[in-house]
């Protein structure tokens, strides 16, 4: 494919929208990008032309009169328009209208899709197809909060209704609420900030019983591919983000997420994750990623190109059924994993020398031979940081051994670190969390 082709865009450009520019990019596809942040490190690709705004929860009329003027210069064609964040699907959603003038949009048949994002949504939406999920109640007071407080069982763990405006405030993915005490104390200060959350039954399982259903769904209903990923460990331990991956087979987890993606009419990429119950052995919904996921990269390096099968659905080429052909690729964030591997090296679940030979096969999502530049801006900010002494020591949101061994985690508001003694290291432009 020529660099005459119809450009692709993508709405952020950390290592998730790093492999859509990476796969497009190698086939000739020209990639204009939005990003906020200049420091980021995928920002140098060769594949994309990034332009630097600021953050859409900011600025979201600068991002649509940007995108429409781009749209008028197009002469006719409509670009596809790839998201990699939860907030800029949002964000696609709230102005689909205006878009798609100018743009092939990858997006649910719907009037309103913005509920879609809420766990509440999902797990409703999860009910009706059939599929487990965890015991979970939703109070919208403190009153109602008090109720499910009373008839919890504890440990139990508060999941935002919107990751994205949740992290802006606590460090962690989510809350765990060992008694009565700390759930109300973390679900008062929520509530306080205006962040709506869920109250949910803790699942008992370690990172790589969590798995996840990478897939496309083409504008016509029609599956362009799936793959499913398993987790090696997660960033923070237990419940955070990945930070190393890699592609199995695992045919029950598949059969329910396609059959929740298509139960609700889902378009575009998404990943469904899941996590094996060890008390009963049955996959448990967690949560619905209505774009493209952090750790798709494990998925294009099994041979399953996502994000080149919706760039050819998207300008109306047709959609061939894609399967991974290479099982066992590993991808991963080595700035994280350090993290990560160091605290299961000092519960004694993880050697150094396993740790490293697992690396030996995992590639970084910011390296790429014909691509070097991110990876050698992200090598830059990891030295820079080590020099600075950012890993000294654990993140301050990390359980402590005896927590872990009790089955506990920590449950710090937005206004107290948990744990004086460790320090917490300064937000990484590495981060890669969408």
């Amino acid at each position: 494919m020529s660099t005459s082709a119809t450009p692709a865009f993508v709405l952020w450009f950390g290592p998730t929208g790093l492999a859509i520019a990476r796969s497009l990019g190698r086939r000739g596809v020209p990639v204009i990008a939005l990003h906020h942040d200049s420091n980021e490190p995928s920002t140098g690709s060769r594949y994309a032309d990034v332009r630097i705004v600021r953050p859409v929860e900011e600025d979201e009329e600068g991002w649509l009169r940007l995108l429409l003027e781009e749209g008028r210069r197009l002469r006719g064609a409509r670009a596809p328009l790839l998201v990699a964040s939860d907030a800029t699907w949002l964000f696609a959603v709230r102005n689909r209208q205006a878009l798609s003038q100018y743009f092939a949009i990858p997006l649910p048949e719907v009037d309103d899709a913005t509920e879609w994002m809420k766990k509440t949504w999902q797990y409703a939406a999860a009910a009706r197809a059939g599929i487990p999920f965890p015991r979970i109640m939703t109070p919208y007071t403190p009153a109602e909060l008090r109720e499910a407080a009373g008839s919890v069982a504890y440990p139990c763990v508060l999941k935002p209704a919107l990751s994205h405006l949740w992290r802006k405030r606590y460090p962690q993915k989510l809350a765990f609420a060992r008694t009565r005490e700390e759930l109300l104390a973390f679900g008062d200060d929520a509530m306080s900030a205006g962040l709506a959350f869920a109250v949910q039954e803790f699942i008992p399982a370690d990172d790589s019983d969590v798995y996840g259903v990478f897939s496309y769904v083409g504008h016509s209903g029609q599956s362009g591919g799936h793959c499913t990923i398993r987790k090696v460990r997660q960033f923070e331990p237990r419940f955070g983000s990945s930070c190393c991956s890699e592609s199995v087979d695992e045919p029950r987890v598949l059969e329910l997420g396609l059959r929740l993606v298509k139960s609700i009419g889902f378009r575009g990429i998404s990943s469904v994750e899941f996590k094996r119950d060890k008390r009963d052995g049955d996959f448990k919904l967690m949560e619905i990623n209505l774009r493209s996921p952090l750790l798709m990269g494990a998925a294009i390096d099994s041979g399953l190109d996502l994000p080149y099968i919706a760039y050819r659905d998207l300008i109306g080429d047709p959609l061939p059924l894609q399967k991974p052909t290479r099982l066992g690729r590993r991808a991963g964030i080595f700035a994280q994993d350090i993290f990560s591997a160091r605290y299961y090296r000092q519960l004694g679940k993880l050697s150094l020398a396993r740790w490293l030979w697992g690396w030996l096969r995992t590639r970084d999502l910011h390296f790429a031979w014909d691509d070097l530049a991110p990876f050698r801006g992200y090598m830059h900010t990891l030295f820079d940081h080590y020099r600075r002494g950012k890993y000294r020591d654990l993140p301050a949101n990390f359980p402590t051994a005896e927590e872990w061994a009790l089955g506990e985690w920590p449950c710090p508001t937005a206004t107290e670190g948990p744990r004086a003694a460790r320090q917490a290291p300064s937000k990484m432009s590495v981060s890669g969390v969408a």
